[in-house]
């Protein structure tokens, strides 16, 4: 509750610090509630990320405040996502009444990552500061995230184990120290993956950050021992989509660091067996997948309820009976979205998300967040058939970055009619 209420003081005092605050509170506040859970000797399943989704539904408030100021068709894409998440709020209070918090959690973890994203967007004006300050608390972030999950991986704290062994997920790793599949201060190894992603990824362009060689070590070790093949390969794409559209001289500086990366883990795991039993065969199955679980789980999930999927025409709502038998919703996340929003819900939230995506792709990134932004967007979209990269923190990151790039777009076009040159940002 006091974090819900000091990100409410922050909104309406410090819009800035609300944004570092709420991308804290999905930094940390999981592995905060592992730690009340440990000493309280009691688990609360899955509600790690309430907390975080509670901060980030603060910016409704800005849609309230924007909604007798902006012609609604300007809007119109932000509008279909959301109203088709509202429509799924709808179906399941009539199929499936809640009995706990569960309703609440998965709403706010799909309609928050929205709002969120439409308040970056309402306040295109402040782009300058919203980009330092998202950068920066990325970078400290990706810092001390590293830093822990290291730690959690050699030393496996009491409070990760009691989850670990509460939950019962042991695609997660073993409870015991050199087994886990670090997650760090988030709520799974995909989420933590992600996080360091961008921070590697604004590492390769902010030269004047001064934390710059240990973050990167950090971040650069924590994305492999995440063992998040899935990340993996959305840095590989965001990676490629960014170098390619940068500058030469930029382009060598960025290619030295990577190759240095690459030496340097590549020693580390060739001189330590751990390393090497972890990290190398999750390497190789990237290429080597036929025999690989995890791919067959999916194989055989799709093969089996794809028939179910595509014919819910009416959806089963957030809280829904998904009914996969033995299988887990996470393994087949297109199939979460046919199930909470049916085809009534999905076709308007497909149309409004893909207008953004593409009105974001179709300009020219005035600056390397916007770049970055463009990169990220279409290396997230890409690995949608293998995590639910809209909901919760992933869906977090996917939005905020999305709409700091439209919000980009707005704040240099304006710019660019403008006679004031403190204005004007340095292109790049």
């Amino acid at each position: 509750m006091s974090a819900i209420l000091l990100g409410i003081y922050l909104y309406f005092k410090n819009p800035e610090m609300y944004i570092g605050f709420t991308f804290w509170m999905h930094f940390i506040s999981p592995e905060i509630q592992r730690f009340i859970d440990f000493k309280i000797n009691s688990i609360n399943h899955g509600y790690l990320t309430f907390t975080a989704n509670s901060v980030t539904l603060i910016s409704a408030f800005t849609l309230i405040q924007y909604s007798t100021k902006i012609p609604y068709q300007k809007l119109s894409p932000f509008l279909f996502t959301l109203s088709a998440s509202v429509y799924s709020l709808f179906i399941s209070l009539i199929k499936s009444p809640p009995q706990d918090l569960i309703l609440i959690e998965q709403f706010s973890a799909l309609v928050g990552p929205i709002l969120f994203g439409l308040h970056i967007y309402l306040h295109w004006k402040r782009y300058p500061t919203f980009k330092s300050v998202t950068e920066n608390t990325i970078l400290w972030g990706s810092l001390v995230l590293g830093i822990y999950g290291v730690l959690q991986f050699v030393f496996a704290p009491g409070w990760d184990t009691h989850w670990l062994r509460s939950v019962e997920k042991w695609s997660y790793g073993l409870p015991e120290a050199f087994a886990i599949r670090i997650w760090s201060g988030t709520t799974d190894f995909q989420t933590f993956a992600t996080t360091v992603l961008i921070g590697l990824m604004i590492l390769l362009y902010r030269f004047d950050w001064p934390l710059r060689i240990p973050t990167l070590s950090l971040a650069g070790l924590g994305l492999l021992l995440s063992q998040a093949r899935a990340a993996w390969l959305c840095f590989l794409i965001t990676l490629t989509i960014f170098l390619f559209r940068t500058k030469i001289r930029i382009k060598f500086r960025i290619l030295a660091i990577i190759l240095l990366l690459i030496i340097t883990t590549s020693v580390l795991i060739l001189t330590n067996d751990i390393l090497y039993e972890k990290v190398a065969s999750r390497l190789l199955s990237l290429f080597l997948y036929e025999d690989d679980i995890s791919v067959n789980i999916r194989q055989e999930l799709y093969n089996t309820y794809f028939d179910s999927a595509i014919s819910q025409f009416i959806g089963v709502g957030l809280a829904g009976s998904l009914d996969l038998g033995d299988f887990n919703i996470v393994d087949a996340p297109i199939f979460i979205y046919l199930f909470y929003f049916g085809w009534i819900g999905i076709i308007p939230y497909v149309v409004g998300l893909l207008a953004l995506v593409l009105k974001l792709c179709r300009s020219s990134p005035k600056d390397y967040l916007s770049l970055f932004s463009q990169a990220f967007v279409i290396g997230t979209m890409s690995i949608i058939a293998f995590n639910n990269v809209l909901m919760a923190t992933l869906g977090f990151y996917f939005w905020s970055f999305l709409t700091l790039g439209l919000a980009s777009q707005k704040y240099f076009q304006m710019a660019e009619t403008a006679t004031s040159p403190h204005r004007r940002l340095e292109a790049m």
